[in-house]
């Protein structure tokens, strides 16, 4: 299934590119910026520790993408200096109301009419939210999950209801 086309976000920092870590992943990384990779003695496990799939190994050169890569973005969302980069989370909504994001191994059909659609919703990182969030103009962000999430291959452990950003989107909507 090739994935949809999406926008970015206006004051979103571009991303610079990156090499594939395997040929049919999407994951992409960026060696001058991982810091196990620049300072051996670093011994960063974010990314790995994230991997739901463990697909992700840690090296002292970095992270090695082994079988099982299911594009979920877990390990860049955790990555702090975004060594990791999976293609898809750049988003803006296209359509007014509500700005409903679902996951890409949805059903198209299933999803409502203009849904914002990224690869996982674990992937979605805090910042990326409390911007859409902020941007929205007053519009409700709603992060679905019928079901599929429990049964996904990136195990999702978690229901979206419960993503990390919630204080922060909660925080962001609060009237000044």
């Amino acid at each position: 299934m090739a994935p949809p086309s999406t926008a970015t976000l206006q004051h979103r920092r571009q991303i610079p590119p990156a090499r594939a870590l395997g040929p049919a992943a999407r994951l992409a990384y960026r060696e001058g910026s991982c810091l196990p990779a620049r300072f051996p003695e670093m011994s960063c496990r974010r990314c790995t520790d994230a991997c739901p799939t463990g697909a992700l190994v840690a090296t002292s050169t970095g992270p090695e993408l082994a079988s099982g890569c299911v594009d979920c973005g877990r390990c860049a969302v955790v990555c702090p200096t975004e060594a990791l980069y999976v293609p898809g989370f750049d988003i803006r909504p296209t359509t007014g109301g509500m700005i409903a994001i679902d996951c890409w191994r949805v059903p198209a059909a299933d999803s409502p009419s203009g849904a914002v659609r990224v690869p996982c919703l674990g992937g979605l990182s805090t910042a990326a939210l409390a911007e859409l969030t902020a941007e929205a103009d007053g519009r409700p962000v709603a992060l679905l999950d019928r079901g599929f999430c429990a049964r996904c291959p990136a195990g999702a452990s978690e229901h979206p209801d419960a993503h990390p950003a919630a204080p922060v989107i909660d925080e962001v909507r609060r009237p000044a």
